[in-house]
């Protein structure tokens, strides 16, 4: 995976850690939010699912983060 791609997979965390209050976050919020098409979100969010970075939820298309994910987000520097 380049660098790029993995920016693209930090950014998508960072928006669904600030969709994702205490529920999980819809697909097509989460689509339209972070402005990548639907199909585009599902290959991300699949690759995240691996890095265990976020848990989706197929019959209700919802994705929240993981433990893990909210440990990667919480670490990332703030501007």
């Amino acid at each position: 995976m380049n660098e790029d791609a993995l920016m693209a997979l930090t950014e998508l965390l960072v928006k669904l850690a600030e969709l994702e209050a205490e529920r999980p976050c819809s697909l097509a919020r989460l689509a339209k939010q972070s402005g990548r098409p639907m199909s585009g979100l599902l290959r991300e969010l699949a690759a995240l699912e691996e890095m265990g970075l976020v848990e989706r939820d197929l019959e209700a298309s919802t994705v929240r983060l993981s433990g893990e994910g909210r440990r990667f987000c919480a670490d990332l520097p703030r501007n």
